[in-house]
């Protein structure tokens, strides 16, 4: 056999090298690597498993389809620092919703809707969940994944109290009674949007330069969202997750995405627990208004892309149904259930293993969502509405009085937002 050791000197030579390596070594690089010219670049987010999932999926399906090379890389670095260090990549998969009005308010993304058979793109998805990717009559990203509000229940525990899933807030009030003479309770995330929208209302008006916050229906909407805790008991820090395994919380609102922690983690209450639908208000037709607020991701295309024809290619089929539904089977086969997607394409939802029971619930519930606009500053918003609830709940502000106070301060940073980025797009 050769000699397997080598000489004090060589080893020494070999440290040396190494440590200079890592001064330049790409430890972010997924797979195949093209030259950098004739590649299309694209940003990766999520655990290197899954990262090398989908490079696989591009380089033996896309690739070998569109003749397009694509480098990917799995990057923690926030996009919008690293477009204005001209550090971007010329796509970037999986971006929080609000990243495309940030980023298009700067000209720094392409409006999607420009590009040829983006109206066709479009039916792959809810009719609402292109809504926060428009800005100013242009669209800035396409959805990729989508979440909303659902009730998961111990069947067990309702059954041995003689109690049904409430189906309205009426009904909600008296089932979180009856738990809690019984010492037990109910989890709900923040509803306050999700209550707006099924009493009619909007975050926004209709030209997006002001809230919406001093109407009726929000100020009945936060009411009813501080009640929930002030008047009616309703614990503001919990976790769900550890109290609806043990029964102290039968009942918990949450995203639909909850069902891949509790059907992984939580065996012991397999078989005794499901998902409805969340409460509504009754019409007069006796339907019930059970609208969810929903979220998600985007992807967009940086306006530095050096061949957005072929980053367009790239985006279309990233988003259909068959690469999402693809994609989504691959990683649960290798991560399991808990790591089952929520993506935004209606087709590719239909690929996943849901039962039918739950599959029913989750289409029910799709069917009754709404998305909110992002605006410059709308970051403001939501950290403004939080900030009149904690007035409320600890200070015991009027809940009236604490948003309209409040309202004034999201408006007057919106309008901010506004004349700065009217200013600077006007220079340019």
């Amino acid at each position: 056999f050769p000699e397997t050791e080598k000489s004090f000197f060589e080893s020494i030579k070999f440290s040396i090298l190494e440590f200079f390596s890592s001064f330049v070594g790409d430890y972010t690089s997924i797979g195949n690597a093209y030259d950098k010219d004739e590649a299309v670049y694209i940003w990766l987010t999520g655990s290197r498993d899954v990262a090398g999932v989908l490079k696989n999926i591009i380089d033996s399906d896309f690739t070998q389809k569109t003749g397009v090379l694509v480098n990917a890389n799995l990057s923690t670095t926030s996009l919008l620092a690293a477009v204005m260090a001209d550090r971007g990549p010329d796509v970037a998969l999986s971006v929080a919703r609000d990243e495309p009005i940030n980023l298009a308010v700067r000209n720094a993304v392409v409006a999607l809707d420009e590009m040829d058979g983006f109206d066709e793109i479009l039916s792959e998805f809810s009719s609402v969940a292109i809504t926060p990717y428009k800005y100013d009559g242009h669209y800035y990203g396409l959805p990729v994944t989508q979440n909303f509000f659902v009730m998961f229940c111990r069947d067990d525990i309702l059954a041995s109290l003689g109690i049904e899933p409430p189906k309205t807030w009426q009904e909600f009030y008296a089932v979180a009674e009856v738990l809690q003479r019984n010492n037990m309770n109910i989890g709900i995330p923040d509803l306050f949007t999700t209550l707006l929208f099924q009493m009619g209302g909007k975050l926004y008006n209709d030209d997006l330069t002001k809230t919406c916050l001093d109407t009726k229906e929000a100020y009945d909407a936060f009411k009813m969202y501080t009640d929930f805790y002030k008047q009616y008991g309703i614990p503001l820090f919990k976790d769900d997750y550890n109290r609806f395994r043990t029964g102290e919380f039968p009942l918990v609102i949450a995203n639909y995405s909850f069902y891949n922690q509790l059907y992984a983690t939580a065996p012991e209450i397999k078989n005794v627990w499901s998902m409805t639908t969340i409460p509504g208000f009754e019409n007069e037709d006796g339907t019930i208004n059970n609208v969810s607020a929903a979220s998600g991701t985007a992807c967009v295309i940086l306006s530095g892309a050096k061949d957005k024809e072929k980053a367009w290619e790239f985006v279309k089929w990233w988003v259909s149904g068959e690469t999402q539904g693809r994609y989504a089977r691959q990683v649960e086969t290798m991560l399991g259930v808990i790591s089952r997607a929520t993506p935004a394409s209606v087709k590719a939802m239909n690929q996943i293993a849901w039962t039918s029971a739950e599959a029913q619930t989750i289409y029910k519930q799709w069917e009754n969502i709404a998305e909110t606009e992002e605006i410059p500053g709308s970051y403001y918003t939501t950290r403004n509405i939080s900030n009149a609830f904690n007035t409320v709940y600890y200070d015991g502000t009027n809940p009236r009085e604490a948003l309209n106070v409040w309202n004034f301060e999201i408006n007057s940073e919106l309008k901010r937002k506004r004349e700065e980025f009217t200013n600077v797009n006007s220079k340019k």
